[in-house]
């Protein structure tokens, strides 16, 4: 500590310049909290500018998205129904090309009679006068040269007796069967007198195709969907009596099934 000239003692030269007065004191003091407000005012102003900024980006940056998203859902819409009807087209030419196969599998066919109910203890070296026999009980008149081949088929889990394809030369001698073989039911005396005990029928050679929609179409006739099923020049035709068409619809593929009884389960 320093003493004045009196003895008393006093405050250093550069300690009492650097020691402010109370009036700079609270000026300064006042001139802070002057300042502390004003920059308090201009971050809050900044603050809420940016919000506003960030909220219209984020806007903008929504819309886009759901704009560049309803043109894709658009585009991939289109591309869908373009798709679709590519895909029906191609299935309308798959069913036509198989179509076309099932006809000329059946084609091959058209000299060939099937005749169900010819005993099994008929043998095969006496299958074919038999059915000449059987024709003539008819009214259909056949030679031994009018047959090409008469064999007996894989006997089936449900018949009582193998089935008999019979294989003509000419196709009139088909068409002659088919058109008298109604005539069965009034000459079941001369049947028996052949030895012939069970029911006889004769049909049409089907290939398996069509054997296939014989069985849906069977199906459709018992659960009463349908009145009347038949086979004409190997094609099928079903008929109900609410039909317009009179004639009966011909029934070539299963699609055809499907457009007349939808939502019809046939598997």
């Amino acid at each position: 500590m320093t003493r004045n000239k009196k003895g008393s003692p006093g405050v250093s030269t550069r300690s009492a310049a650097r020691s402010p007065s109370s009036n700079e004191t609270s000026t300064e003091l006042s001139s802070l909290s002057e300042n502390g407000s004003i920059s308090q005012q201009f971050l809050l102003e900044q603050i809420s500018s940016l919000k506003e900024d960030m909220y219209n980006k984020i806007e903008q940056q929504k819309q886009e998205i759901i704009d560049h998203l309803t043109n894709e859902n658009i585009l991939l819409k289109a591309e869908l129904v373009e798709l679709r009807e590519n895909l029906n087209k191609k299935e309308n030419l798959i069913v036509e090309m198989e179509k076309d196969i099932v006809d000329l599998q059946q084609y091959v066919r058209r000299n060939n009679i099937e005749f169900s109910g010819i005993p099994e203890d008929v043998d095969d070296n006496s299958l074919q006068e038999k059915v000449i026999k059987i024709a003539e009980s008819i009214d259909v008149h056949l030679k031994p040269s009018d047959i090409e081949a008469c064999h007996r088929l894989r006997k089936g889990k449900n018949e009582k007796t193998a089935r008999t394809i019979v294989r003509f030369v000419n196709r009139k001698n088909c068409e002659k069967l088919h058109m008298n073989k109604n005539k069965i039911k009034s000459v079941k005396g001369r049947l028996l007198e052949l030895g012939i005990n069970n029911n006889l029928y004769i049909n049409c050679n089907l290939c398996p195709y069509n054997k296939f929609l014989w069985g849906k179409c069977k199906r459709l006739f018992s659960e009463k969907l349908i009145d009347r099923f038949w086979v004409y020049n190997g094609c099928l035709y079903i008929f109900s009596d609410t039909d317009i068409n009179k004639r009966g619809t011909k029934i070539s593929h299963l699609s055809d099934l499907q457009k007349l009884f939808p939502g019809y389960n046939f598997s």
